[in-house]
């Protein structure tokens, strides 16, 4: 019954997993300057110094981080209290 269901899922899935993968691959191609918009491609990785040495990028992603990890904790305890009860 698996099986079957995983099989009748491929044909939307697969559409989806392929539209994702080549957004998510020309987007690290053109953040790295191997294809850029305009100009010759140069390998770089000087955006992501820039960032790296930007207090406000690195704050937003210490609060973002601890926000997935308490809504990460809520969910672990709330689902193994829900699974225990049951």
């Amino acid at each position: 019954m698996r099986r079957r269901t995983a099989l009748l899922l491929l044909p939307a899935l697969v559409p989806v997993a392929l539209v994702l993968g080549a957004a998510t691959g020309v987007l690290a191609l053109g953040s790295t300057g191997l294809a850029p918009a305009v100009g010759e491609p140069e390998p770089t990785l000087a955006t992501y110094r820039a960032l790296a040495g930007d207090p406000a990028v690195r704050d937003g992603l210490v609060v973002s981080l601890a926000l997935a990890a308490a809504g990460t904790a809520l969910a672990l305890a709330l689902g193994l209290a829900l699974a225990l009860a049951a």
